[in-house]
This record gives structure tokens, C-alpha cells and sequence, in this order.
């Protein structure tokens, strides 16, 4: 399945410092989210995104809108353009 390892590739994550913001699972929002910082979402945004750290939107995290950033990791739902 993988021919080969290579060690020198590292996971997005691992780059990611800390992360500034999260969002709640019960939490929902409604806006455009900019800035410089790294972001953990677990509940639901409707907006636009543009974002010069790491995205992550977690499993129960649910996007409606477009994202831009440096990093993204969707383990959620997204209704729009990455």
C-alpha cells in the first residue's frame, strides 16, 4: 500500500505551535473569522474564513462558507470552497 516512509514529511499538526481560539460543539456563529492565529472549530459556523494559521474544524465542527488558510484539517462537515 505505501512503497516507502519517508521521514523527512511531517503532519500538518506538528508544525501548529498552540492554538489561540476554539469553538465549543454547542456553539454556533455567524460572521467572517480573519486573523493570524490558529483555530480549533467543533461547532457550527456560517461565514467566511481567511486565516494565515491552522484551521481545524473538528468532528462534530460543521462550516457553511468559504475557507482560506495557511493549514486546514476538516474532520466536520464544509458547504463551500476550500
Amino acid at each position: 500500500m505505501y512503497k516507502q516512509k519517508d521521514e523527512n514529511r511531517r503532519r500538518i499538526l506538528d508544525d501548529t505551535k498552540q492554538f489561540s481560539s476554539l469553538l465549543g460543539e454547542t456553539l454556533n456563529v455567524c460572521g467572517k473569522l480573519a486573523g493570524n492565529d490558529n483555530c480549533i472549530i467543533n461547532g457550527k459556523v456560517e461565514g467566511d474564513c481567511h486565516l494565515d494559521g491552522s484551521l481545524v474544524l473538528g468532528a462534530t465542527g460543521y462550516w457553511e462558507g468559504n475557507i482560506t488558510a495557511y493549514n486546514v484539517v476538516i474532520s466536520g462537515v464544509v458547504r463551500g470552497n476550500i
